[in-house]
């Protein structure tokens, strides 16, 4: 039913955590995990965090990147996750995201039952650690060996402060109906498009772009943006990238 998409470069600590909370679900529709990942990249490799997770119930899908120029254009990798999405629904996320165990159960009852025969784009907000606490987070994250199954990812993450943000990033919440979409690839590649086509992995306006695309849009309730945690980290803004602690 929902094919979820993400990314994940040197964060498998988090993605841990991330797979945990998917795991620990309170009766889940099926749902299908599309990982995308460079090769021999992060410890534990990413190969190790998908194997430990694939169980019934949670289909994983590992793509691997050998090039990584191709990698960090995330449009190549969103093209290649829309192409092969085989379900309704596909939810773009970010890989460090823990989600409450009724959290897809109730997306599942709303899309059944709220939003039949829509053609478009669900958003909805999320919550994440403000700056002040990222030390805290770090030093929860440092808790477990990896790979693992995070015991509880939820309820360990929900006692810490938090702030809400309804967009951040290309990571945010957007889920599409897939037969929706508006081309048969996340970048356009056609000379009108190029202003938007040609964003990088940390420089991107494609995200917005696409969102534009697919035009019709609706928000869910605020209990999804209350019951999806973004577990923060710390950011090189000299540099222009995050910094995961197990690096």
């Amino acid at each position: 039913m929902i094919t979820i998409a993400i990314y994940c470069h040197n964060y498998q600590h988090r993605l841990c955590w991330m797979l945990s909370s998917l795991r620990q679900q309170v009766a889940p529709p099926a749902i299908t995990v599309d990982v995308a990942s460079m090769a021999d990249a992060g410890e534990p490799r990413t190969e190790l965090v998908v194997a430990l997770f694939r169980a019934p119930g949670v289909r994983i899908r590992h793509r691997i990147y050998e090039d990584r120029d191709a990698f960090q254009f995330r449009g190549n990798v969103r093209t290649d996750q829309l192409n092969e999405c085989d379900t309704e629904w596909l939810l773009f996320a970010d890989c460090d995201m823990v989600y409450h165990p009724a959290f897809f159960h109730d997306l599942a009852e709303v899309l059944r039952y709220e939003c039949p025969g829509f053609r478009g784009m669900l958003t909805a907000g999320r919550y994440s650690q403000p700056n002040t606490t990222i030390g805290t987070t770090a030093d929860m994250v440092a808790l477990y060996q990896y790979p693992c199954v995070v015991p509880a990812a939820w309820e360990q993450v929900e006692t810490l402060e938090k702030v809400q943000r309804s967009n951040v990033g290309a990571g945010f919440f957007q889920l599409i109906n897939v037969e929706n979409c508006p081309h048969g690839g996340y970048y356009v590649q056609t000379p009108r498009d190029k202003a938007w086509a040609q964003g990088t992995y940390w420089k991107t306006r494609s995200d917005a772009a696409f969102r534009r695309r697919i035009g019709n849009r609706r928000k869910l309730p605020q209990w999804f943006s209350e019951h999806q945690i973004h577990v923060n980290h710390d950011r090189d803004n000299m540099h222009g990238c995050h910094i995961e602690a197990q690096r």
